[in-house]
């Protein structure tokens, strides 16, 4: 499932959700992609769990979130 959002008539950012997988309780996890020119980030539903931030560099983009 993804959402896409526009300003000023121009494609700014998207939403997506998948599937990531079942806790030991049988509880579905989600994991949220956001994304817009300048990066992108993924979050988990389980715990509000940051995976990966990306940022632009000149190397290409780098994750900068340690866990």
């Amino acid at each position: 499932v993804s959402k896409h959002f526009e300003k000023g008539g121009e494609a700014y950012g998207t939403v997506s959700l998948q599937a990531f997988g079942v806790t030991r309780d049988g509880e579905k996890v989600n994991e949220y992609i956001m994304s817009n020119p300048g990066g992108c980030g993924q979050v988990l539903n389980y715990g509000c769990v940051i995976k990966n931030i990306f940022v632009p560099t000149k190397q290409g983009p780098v994750d900068v979130v340690v866990a």
